[in-house]
């Protein structure tokens, strides 16, 4: 009865041993899948900031400076529509973001970009 114990101890190890790889890509899968996420959410806050700053009258300069401080350190590039010519006027950013991607040793999985658009109703340059 003893050597029958021992055998089944060997045969969980080996089990515990075949598991772990699975375990350890679904939590890099679900930490992946909060990346993205996370990064669609900064995307739309940045592009609304962009949207803001570009609506109150804002230089292209100034639009990129709001978008940087909402990007939260993510690599992003952005593209305006529309100038605040008259108070009334709509604008719009639009606002890609690379989404960082955890690396695995087998597989490329290159990168995904996401993206969002806002756009403002134009309120007239800034008073000082």
């Amino acid at each position: 009865m003893k050597r029958r114990a021992e055998s089944q101890t060997g045969a969980q190890v080996i089990e515990f041993v075949a598991v772990i790889p699975l375990l350890v890509f679904a939590a890099i899968l679900a930490w992946q899948f909060a990346v993205f996420f996370y990064t669609t959410m900064v995307s739309a806050s940045a592009s609304e900031a962009g949207a803001r700053a570009l609506a109150l009258g804002g230089t292209r300069a100034e639009v990129d400076q709001a978008i940087r401080r909402s990007s939260a350190g993510l690599q992003f590039w952005f593209e305006q529509e529309g100038g605040c010519r008259d108070r009334g006027d709509m604008v719009a950013v639009t606002v890609n973001v690379r989404v960082p991607f955890a690396t695995m040793p087998f597989a490329d999985l290159g990168f995904v970009l996401t993206g969002s658009r806002a756009s403002a109703w134009c309120e007239g340059p800034r008073l000082s």
